[in-house]
């Protein structure tokens, strides 16, 4: 029979009253071992945990994820055999595909869930460092836009946001071009056709014609009464 790996395991503790649950011999045992050496600060000594819950409050329940460690993941990504993207003619790879989505430009994640007695409020904070690629798309606004009277009162859902449509198109493809200079150059290609056929041009007469206001809004499709 094939060797038992023991890092592929499911660990289950008990230490002074807190139980543990975890994935791989390793790190179920440095979780222990933490608990049993009682170390001052942990991740409560990070300047994005304390600063993500400084913004949104503490609340009752908290969730934090640290996109700051997934920078040897996206290394490894770039390096190994397995993750590679096969060899095609518009030369995209998995490098260069990591790098024009530029992700690790996140930063942490958090959210806090505050329980009363009249309800539940929820608070959540992303920060990001240098905004390209994707992040590019997370743009900074002045604000939400009051919300318009066509929306309906008995509105299932709605939402307002301000954002740069005209700017969209150029910052996605400014992310294809620096994927693949090939593809752009393709897909620029089928858009200026597309426009020469239909008398339209897409980026000026559509997205350039675009405000900056974006609501969405659904209705259940029941009527009340």
């Amino acid at each position: 029979s094939e060797p038992r790996d023991e890092e592929h395991c499911f660990g289950i503790s008990i230490v002074d009253g807190v139980f543990c649950a975890g994935v791989g011999r390793t790190l179920s045992i440095d979780a222990v071992e933490r608990l049993v050496d009682e170390p001052d600060g942990g991740l409560t000594n990070n300047p994005d945990y304390e600063d993500a819950f400084e913004a949104i409050g503490r609340g009752d329940l908290r969730f934090f994820l640290n996109f700051r460690v997934l920078g040897p993941i996206f290394a490894f990504l770039k390096q190994s055999e397995a993750t590679q993207i096969p060899e095609n003619p518009f030369g995209v790879t998995t490098a260069g595909l990591i790098d024009a989505l530029a992700l690790d430009g996140l930063e942490c994640l958090g959210l806090q869930i505050d329980f009363s007695d009249k309800g539940m409020e929820v608070g959540s904070a992303l920060f990001l460092g240098e905004r390209t690629g994707l992040l590019a798309l997370l743009e900074s606004t002045d604000g939400a836009p009051p919300m318009p009277p066509f929306v309906p009162a008995g509105a299932f859902s709605a939402t307002t946001v301000r954002y740069d449509l005209k700017g969209l198109w150029p910052k996605l493809e400014k992310v294809l071009k620096e994927a693949s200079p090939a593809l752009h150059l393709m897909v620029d290609g089928q858009i200026k056709a597309f426009e020469t056929q239909a008398g339209v041009n897409l980026r000026k007469d559509l997205f350039g014609s675009l405000g900056d206001r974006v609501v969405t809004f659904s209705e259940t499709g029941y009527a009340s009464g």
